[in-house]
């Protein structure tokens, strides 16, 4: 009797415990897959249409800069397959700038059309949708200073070193437009919230083929900046671009 009731006691409820512990262990596992699966899968149809890659265009060699804006107009109009910013009417909206885009494409040189992409791409009113926002001094010419917002304004915060003078400089005016009237003029070329779209005016501001091809410079090779210097004196200072290296 003695070891009956030892066995009872101790032999099946182990074997008991054992048993309930995997049971719940399997049905915490499945219903955390499942929890799982009702947020991941409603967030994979979400990003899916943004996250998926840009579909890709096979287009022979162009042989003319018609052809050759022609083929990047094609491409762009695929933008609408993988950005979900577009609301119907943006879409329509942007389908339509860039007809008539094509219907002046002969006329356009690689600013020309990237200012009018840009214009076309704001459209969509989403601040992280852009065309230009970063490409002065990358894909476009730059003149040899760098600029970033600071709480009190726009100033010089790269130099080379022929133009150090100027680091620290406030720029005032952009080929005489002042500061805030330049932004405005600019706002076209960015859709989303205003104070996203002055982020990016630094990256055009410093390009004079950006600048020319939007109609806020003279010539594609030269802007003027008036800059108070960090020794408080303001002058008018004319900077030529230099060229970057572009792909074929």
């Amino acid at each position: 009797m003695g070891n009956e009731t030892q066995i009872g006691k101790e032999g099946p409820a182990p074997r008991g415990n054992r048993f309930w512990r995997r049971r719940g262990v399997r049905i915490a596992s499945i219903a955390l897959a499942a929890l799982l699966f009702l947020l991941v899968a409603p967030l994979a149809a979400i990003l899916y249409p943004t996250l998926k890659s840009y579909p890709r265009s096979d287009f022979p060699v162009a042989t003319s800069q018609l052809e050759r804006n022609r083929q990047d107009l094609a491409h762009l109009r695929r933008l609408i397959e993988v950005d979900r910013s577009f609301s119907p009417t943006a879409q329509a909206a942007f389908a339509a700038a860039l007809e008539v885009i094509e219907q002046r494409a002969g006329d356009l040189d690689r600013a020309g059309l990237a200012i009018a992409a840009a214009k076309a791409v704001a459209l969509a009113d989403n601040g992280h949708t852009s065309v230009v926002g970063l490409v002065g001094g990358h894909s476009f010419n730059a003149v040899p200073i760098r600029l970033g917002w600071f709480a009190d304004g726009l100033f010089v915060i790269a130099t080379t070193g022929e133009q150090s003078h100027l680091l620290g400089g406030e720029i005032l005016e952009v080929n005489g437009r002042a500061t805030e009237a330049f932004v405005d003029a600019l706002r076209p070329y960015f859709g989303g919230p205003a104070n996203l779209g002055k982020e990016f005016v630094p990256n055009v501001a410093i390009s004079p083929e950006l600048l020319h091809a939007a109609g806020l410079a003279e010539s594609p090779q030269e802007s003027a900046y008036f800059i108070r210097r960090a020794d408080g004196r303001a002058a008018q200072i004319a900077l030529v671009a230099t060229s970057v290296r572009r792909n074929p």
